[in-house]
């Protein structure tokens, strides 16, 4: 989920979860369980080591492309669909540099001039929570009206609320 698809293997995917074994929760209270850790070596993208769960992270975290997927998602989300290789590249080395801090990355999508170009203005489509949740603001509606409905005029819109399609 971090790293987008193709950057590891199945392989990858089965060591580290032997890394993570002994990991659990108490209902809301992290605990390790040693007794349930496998502590033989792994290998994971291409290290081998007597990992546990935090090694997993840091290697993660020290693959440059997770950087780079990451911000590339925040990108598509915030400013627009399609994002070059340098933006990509310049937003990664901030959010690694920023020891992966969203902030430092926020802010230079938001000041940057890509961000108030005319390519990216009004280039993202709202869905239809989004839409309606807007255009109630925008009205200046301190409660939801009943009438329409919330529910059916966003499932009108196609997408019922609390029900997606997949």
């Amino acid at each position: 989920f971090t790293m987008g698809v193709g950057n590891y293997t199945e392989t990858d995917i089965r060591e580290a979860s032997r890394a993570f074994t002994g990991w659990t929760n108490d209902v809301l209270e992290f605990k390790f369980d040693a007794a349930n850790h496998d502590e033989d070596e792994k290998t994971f993208l291409g290290r081998t080591g007597e990992f546990d769960g935090d090694d997993i992270i840091d290697i993660i975290l020290d693959t440059p492309v997770t950087a780079e997927y990451i911000t590339a998602k925040l990108y598509r989300y915030f400013v627009r669909a399609d994002v070059d290789e340098a933006t990509r590249t310049a937003l990664a080395a901030t959010f690694r540099d920023a020891s992966y801090e969203l902030r430092p990355l926020l802010r230079r999508i938001f000041l940057s001039r890509d961000f108030y170009s005319p390519a990216s203005y009004a280039t993202l489509i709202k869905s239809p929570v989004h839409l309606v949740v807007s255009t109630f603001r925008k009205l200046g509606l301190q409660e939801l009206p009943t009438i329409p409905d919330f529910g059916r005029l966003t499932a009108g819109l196609g997408q019922t609320l609390f029900n997606p399609p997949n």
